[in-house]
């Protein structure tokens, strides 16, 4: 796989760079309509842009020519009518397929090392609606932690990727002036993270499913769970419109840690969300978030 990377790599450095480049916008399982929204939502200032819509999940490519006016009431108005791409574009969308292809199979290859104090991986057989599977990650740790703390994601990113940096580095600045790698996010593959609060692996601690970006070397979080099985939110409309279960003091406390940091963070002194708790028998504790 590494060598698949390089030869790709070594391919593009001798190719030519057109003239004149257009615009590449991601847009998987896109409608032929959907796709032209995307092209008009892309152009910013030009009066007039060359915009390649590419579903890169099932390698499809649209172009369309995008121009700015205003109508006859002097309103801004958008139009874009489809036209053929060159020979050129054809070839570097082409190139970008072969890279989508490469980077799951090294996602896939690197998530079979062994884990962080246990070895293996789970085969990937699994789906997420939209994504490819590639693969288990495992680490001592938990989701909460994961998520607010850069250190303890870039250490994971590092163990299990920091070898394949300087290929992909290769590929994502020799690729054509035209065409910006998209980052695996953006190509649909995706990773699960198996946190565990022993360093033998065997005392499960929390879930997450993630995407990396090679380029800026980050895990992209898709979604995660603690302990419990709560499902760990990133917004306050997420965190008001559920309610937690939790087995433990020590559980809950946690959590509610983790709300009061993200929510500080992303409302601000203005915003409090007081949790509310409830005892119930048999299922430990239930909390509600009201936040105002």
């Amino acid at each position: 796989m590494l060598k698949r990377l390089l030869l790709l790599s070594s391919f593009m450095l001798i190719q030519p760079v057109s003239a004149y480049t257009s615009d590449l916008v991601i847009c998987n399982d896109c409608s032929l309509s959907q796709s032209m929204n995307a092209a008009k939502y892309s152009v910013v200032s030009k009066r007039s842009s060359d915009i390649i819509v590419a579903d890169i999940k099932n390698e499809n490519v649209i172009k369309f020519k995008v121009f700015k006016t205003t109508d006859e009431y002097g309103e801004p108005s958008i139009t874009a009518r489809q036209i053929s791409p060159t020979s050129d574009e054809i070839h570097d969308i082409g190139v970008i397929y072969q890279y989508r292809r490469d980077l799951v199979d090294l996602m896939v290859e690197m998530t079979s090392m062994p884990g962080l104090g246990m070895p293996g991986t789970t085969p990937p057989s699994k789906s997420r609606t939209g994504y490819i599977y590639t693969g288990t990650l495992r680490a001592k740790g938990n989701p909460l932690d994961f998520i607010t703390t850069a250190a303890i994601q870039n250490d994971l990113y590092d163990y299990y990727f920091a070898k394949t940096t300087s290929l992909i580095d290769r590929v994502t600045q020799n690729i054509f002036n035209a065409i910006k790698i998209p980052g695996a996010y953006e190509l649909d593959a995706y990773l699960d993270i198996e946190f565990y609060a022993d360093s033998l692996m065997e005392v499960p601690n929390g879930t997450a499913q993630v995407t990396f970006n090679p380029a800026s070397r980050q895990f992209k979080i898709l979604s995660s769970r603690d302990k419990d099985n709560n499902t760990i939110p990133t917004t306050i409309a997420e965190l008001a419109s559920n309610d937690y279960r939790f087995s433990s003091n020590d559980s809950a406390n946690r959590f509610n840690n983790y709300v009061q940091k993200f929510t500080k963070k992303e409302g601000g002194p203005a915003i409090q969300c007081t949790p509310t708790r409830v005892s119930t028998t048999g299922l430990g504790f239930i909390f509600y978030y009201n936040c105002k």
